[in-house]
């Protein structure tokens, strides 16, 4: 079984446990959001020098919170803004994109005071990256994937509202480097 299989079927077993312990649970367990990310993505391989891109991702999320310090939370987004990559490391401009990502990660959650969490990130994501040069020319790197963590703080704004920021280290590879500052929202039912 190739990876992709494997975590689309993770994935689709992590979102029927956290819809079946959904119906089980009071209804502010339940949490959805959205992310606006910068990353700061290296790519190596074909090239003669490391090609560097900072395209800024939009990610939708949904999660379940198990208790106050434990959730679970899946996350699936694309490329917002594309990241230019200078003319001088081509013949050609280029931008880089991430096509698509999406990964499942537990978060711990630690109370600071009644409205802000500091919180650790950890799972697994998937990712596909791209570079669209000014010829019309594109290239396709093969879908990555690798362990991820990260931390951040989360600031309550009223009861079912929360923002967030958040570092997060998606890829740390030899061929490739993704990391990115997130801000976020997240409503909880």
């Amino acid at each position: 079984m190739n990876m992709d299989n494997l975590m689309k079927k993770y994935l689709t077993l992590a979102s029927s446990l956290l819809l079946s312990f959904g119906a089980l649970a009071d209804n502010s367990s339940i949490y959805v959001g959205a992310n606006f990310t910068k990353t700061d993505i290296t790519v190596s391989g074909p090239f003669d020098a490391d090609k560097k891109g900072k395209p800024t991702l939009i990610s939708a999320l949904s999660g379940y919170n198990f208790n106050e310090f434990f959730a679970i939370e899946g996350r699936i987004g694309k490329t917002l803004s594309s990241g230019d990559v200078s003319k001088t490391d081509f013949f050609y401009a280029a931008e880089m994109d991430v096509d698509t990502f999406y990964g499942l990660y537990g978060k711990l959650s630690l109370n600071i005071s009644d409205s802000l969490k500091l919180f650790a990130v950890v799972g697994h994501t998937k990712g596909e990256l791209s570079l669209t040069f000014s010829n019309g020319d594109k290239v396709e790197f093969e879908k990555e994937s690798d362990f991820s963590h990260g931390f951040g703080l989360n600031y309550t704004i009223s009861e079912g509202s929360s923002i967030n920021v958040e570092y997060m280290q998606y890829f740390d590879k030899e061929n490739i480097d993704v990391n990115g500052i997130s801000i976020g929202y997240n409503y909880h039912f």
